[in-house]
């Protein structure tokens, strides 16, 4: 039955979308929670999403295991907040800025049976990215 698991295939965080679905949702944000001209959040909640709660200091957090999305060690995750992942902390180990450009965004990646996937914001500049990828090998990138 469609949506009964949208766990097992599902790439963010349990929500199946599709590209341009994503990327209302990153419009959703850059409008302060208003989307087309309705409100679907209020701009307290866009800002307690847009905050981090948790930033990798060098030993909080779970360091054993493999290097994965969710294990600060491998360094892809170094900020957390509601639901939400940052980008470029700066802290040391950290491998968090997949632009390369040191600038700082909020949103979630995803990743499932080889298709990676996220939505990042970049508040700054009042712009952000909604991308898929598939056939994507499960190891760490360079």
């Amino acid at each position: 039955r469609p949506g009964a698991n949208g766990a097992i295939f599902s790439p963010q965080g349990g929500l199946r979308i599709s590209a341009r679905g994503l990327a209302r949702i990153g419009r959703m944000f850059l409008g302060g929670g208003r989307l087309d001209g309705v409100r679907i959040l209020r701009p307290a909640s866009v800002r307690m999403l847009e905050t981090p709660l948790w930033t990798w200091n060098g030993h909080d957090g779970d360091v054993g295991g493999d290097i994965s999305v969710a294990n600060p060690v491998g360094g892809a995750t170094c900020s957390y907040g509601l639901a939400m992942m940052f980008t470029a902390t700066g802290a040391a180990g950290c491998r968090d800025d997949p632009f390369g450009d040191g600038r700082r965004r909020f949103g979630h990646s995803g990743d499932a049976y080889g298709l990676k996937s996220g939505l990042w914001i970049d508040r700054a500049t009042g712009t952000g990215v909604a991308y898929f990828a598939t056939d994507v090998p499960d190891v760490p990138g360079k």
